[in-house]
């Protein structure tokens, strides 16, 4: 009788690596139970098991989203010196923006995130906004998401998956008619983290919430486990952005 399953239970499991030296528990555990195994400093593999967690993980956010009315979207990792230097923040991000030429000498940057101060693709968001027909007051609050890979020129990699170069992140762009809604939307959304982190993942009795006013002085709010090992304070976290 437990044949066929452990014969599942074989396709999906690869033999762990042994783990470097590190503080974070969860980073040790990860790849020496075959979830995922390092490439270079700040770069990891997913093996089977630790793809399937980030598959589930990105079903349960694409249901609990798309139930509260957002769209889900893909757009380029890439952005053009044109539409950054619209906003006046090609120059103004300095090193942490990572610049490069094509093959025509056209000038590009990668939409890169720096948690605390370097926005993704709030450009590239807006300006597709703008080049739809226009929208009526009934399609208001309007909500888009995408899920997709980043990358951020770490200085000090570390911590695992807490820490890397490259990563999977989730990031969300409303648009509102004016700052009554857009405070209505805020809430909405950060209600439906809770429910994420509460009833999906079972946390509710060990979250931390904390609000504040980032680089650019928009309201966010941080979630995070309450419990945390040492090395992996930066468990689970959101930014719903006003």
């Amino acid at each position: 009788m437990g044949g066929p399953m452990l014969h599942k239970a074989k396709k999906w499991i690869l033999s762990g690596a042994t783990a470097p030296a590190s503080k974070s528990v969860a980073h040790r555990m990860l790849i020496e139970n075959g979830f995922i195994l390092p490439t270079a400093k700040g770069f990891y593999s997913l093996l089977p098991l630790g793809q399937r967690v980030i598959d589930k993980l990105c079903r349960i956010l694409d249901s609990e989203f798309q139930k509260s009315g957002a769209m889900k979207i893909g757009m380029p990792i890439v952005g053009t010196k044109q539409l950054w230097d619209r906003t006046k923040r090609w120059e103004a991000m300095g090193s942490e923006m990572i610049k490069f030429e094509d093959r025509q000498k056209a000038q590009l940057c990668l939409q890169v995130e720096k948690i605390w101060s370097t926005p993704t693709a709030e450009e590239m968001c807006t300006d597709l906004i703008g080049q739809l027909s226009p929208l009526k007051k009934s399609q208001f609050p309007v909500m888009l998401y995408q899920i997709g890979e980043k990358f951020r020129d770490e200085m000090n990699p570390r911590f695992g998956l807490m820490r890397a170069r490259q990563f999977l992140m989730k990031d969300m762009y409303t648009f509102s008619l004016d700052s009554e809604s857009s405070q209505k939307t805020y809430q909405k959304i950060s209600r439906v983290y809770e429910r994420i982190f509460g009833e999906q993942l079972q946390l509710a009795d060990d979250l931390i919430k904390i609000d504040f006013n980032d680089f650019w002085g928009a309201k966010r709010r941080e979630i995070r486990p309450g419990r945390e090992a040492e090395g992996d304070q930066k468990g689970f976290c959101v930014y719903p952005r006003e």
